[in-house]
This record gives C-alpha cells, sequence and structure tokens, in this order.
C-alpha cells in the first residue's frame, strides 16, 4: 500500500462525526475547518453514503477514507468535498460526487497491472483513487490551468504511477492504447468510437449517459461498456447525475 507524502492534508480519521459542527461550519463559510472537521466529514461520507450504496470494496473505501478530497478542491468550495454532490473546481468543469465516483470505479474492477484512461480528471482527485488500484494511469485532461492542477497534486500525492496528458477529451489517447479500462469524470451524450476502439480485449468503460437533446428533466444512468469477441457488450447499472465533459454533448455532424 503506497503512502501519500506528508502534509497538512494527511488527516487522522476519528471514530466518530461530530455533526453538529461539521453544519454550522458548512452554514458559516467564514469559518475556517478544522482538521477535524475534515477528517469526520471523510469518515462520515464513507460511512454514510458509500457504504450503505453498495461501495463494498475495502481497498476503494481505505484510499477514500485516507485521501483528502479537499485537497483537490478551490477554497471556496472545500468545505463542500464531502456532500453527495458534483463540486465545481472551475473552468466549467466538476469533480463528480463521491458515491457516483466509487461506483463507477468498483464496477471497472481493476487489477493490479490495468493501463487506465482517465478522461476529465480535472485536478486529479480520480487519478490520485485510480494510482493505488492499477498499475499505471493515463490521465487525460484538456484544460492547461487544469494540467497545471494536476501536475502539482501527481507531486504532492506522489502519484507515481500516473502519467499526464493534455489533449481533446474526445479523442481518448490513442498512442498509450490499448487500456483495461476507460472511465469518464462526467456525463457524455455519445461515446465516440474512436474511444471504444482504444480499448483491450476484455476491457470495460464506465460513464454517465445522457440521452441526445436537450437535458431538462432528464437523468443520466452509468453504463458499462465491456470488449468482448462477440463485440461491445452495454450494461445499465444505476441511475446518477453528472456535468457534461466538453466533446461529449454533441455528435459531430457529417456533411457530404
Amino acid at each position: 500500500m503506497r503512502c501519500y507524502k506528508a502534509s497538512s492534508h494527511a488527516l487522522p480519521v476519528p471514530a466518530l462525526l461530530n455533526s453538529r459542527s461539521a453544519s454550522s461550519t458548512m452554514s458559516n463559510p467564514a469559518t475556517k475547518p478544522t482538521p477535524d472537521f475534515y477528517a469526520s466529514a471523510r469518515f462520515n461520507m464513507v460511512e454514510s453514503q458509500l457504504r450503505p450504496n453498495r461501495v463494498i470494496d475495502d481497498k476503494l473505501l481505505g484510499i477514500m477514507t485516507r485521501l483528502p478530497r479537499e485537497a483537490f478542491l478551490p477554497a471556496d468550495q472545500q468545505t463542500f468535498a464531502y456532500t453527495d454532490s458534483d463540486v465545481p473546481v472551475g473552468y466549467g468543469r466538476k469533480l463528480l460526487s463521491p458515491m457516483v465516483l466509487a461506483r463507477m470505479i468498483m464496477a471497472l474492477a481493476l487489477k493490479d497491472d490495468d493501463r487506465v484512461l482517465d478522461i476529465g480528471p480535472a485536478t486529479g482527485y480520480s487519478s490520485a483513487i485510480l494510482n493505488d488500484l492499477a498499475g499505471e494511469i493515463i490521465a487525460l485532461e484538456s484544460d492547461p490551468a487544469l494540467i497545471r492542477q494536476l501536475q502539482q497534486n501527481k507531486v504532492d500525492f506522489l502519484l507515481e504511477n500516473t502519467r499526464l496528458v493534455q489533449g481533446s477529451l474526445s479523442d481518448g489517447h490513442a498512442p498509450a492504447s490499448p487500456y483495461n479500462a476507460i472511465i469518464l469524470q462526467g456525463a457524455a451524450q455519445w461515446i465516440p468510437e474512436k474511444i471504444i476502439n482504444q480499448l483491450a480485449d476484455g476491457g470495460r468503460m464506465v460513464c454517465v449517459v445522457y440521452p441526445e437533446g436537450d437535458l431538462y428533466g432528464k437523468i443520466g444512468e452509468v453504463r458499462l461498456y465491456t470488449k468482448q469477441a462477440k463485440g461491445i457488450v452495454e450494461q445499465k447499472l444505476f441511475d446518477a447525475a453528472a456535468s457534461m465533459l466538453p466533446g461529449f454533448t454533441t455528435r459531430p455532424k457529417f456533411v457530404f
């Protein structure tokens, strides 16, 4: 098991959650949260959001118990790190809610030597989790400002198995393919064939999918795609909400 670099982000996990204290801090942004506040909130996230929602992988739960999600958020969003919702990181992007992310990762059934393409990790919270679950992580990000934050977090959290790549999210990253697993850190209305083609035989891809067209009042669903000898097998896992990823909202139109 890897150890994170010692820093102010490495926090102990208390046995009890002081929910009254956490609620008070959330409602008063001027109150500077204490280390115990974040540790309590992280513990509560695991016990009240993840475990009751079928996240049962002990290794994954252990990582999410230790990894400080607040460190991957802007200062004005850190007190919302452990709420059951997407949280903005700026540049029009959000981190997936912890429960949705955890269930998506668990669905990939990762092995220690798997190569994973993490599409749109923003500041890198998802890549930091995957770093301790698989052999090689390709973190593909399109925004230069987010790439800089990713790079800093890669250093701060000793993400030795993670390699950063800047490029179009909807293109994937063919040079490092084939991948045993691909995960999209946001929603899509269509899945580019070029990304599907980057899966290895037996490879799995998971993402939140919305129907094409107007999204008003629509709910997404997490789907698992598995590359088998007979083709791509698609399976609906559960309903979920997520923000759209750049490049995945409009299917390109061909002009003849």
